[in-house]
């Protein structure tokens, strides 16, 4: 039990590790888009 719990807990930190990549990558994008807009 001990494992699985660890894994899942691995397993949740990079899916929320993603999400916040996530967020970071369309900031960047909606700034380079605004960038190209002006």
């Amino acid at each position: 039990m001990e494992n699985r719990d660890s894994k899942s807990r691995v397993i949740i930190k990079k899916y929320t590790g993603q999400k916040k990549a996530e967020e970071i990558l369309s900031k960047i994008i909606q700034l380079f888009l605004s960038k190209i807009v002006r």
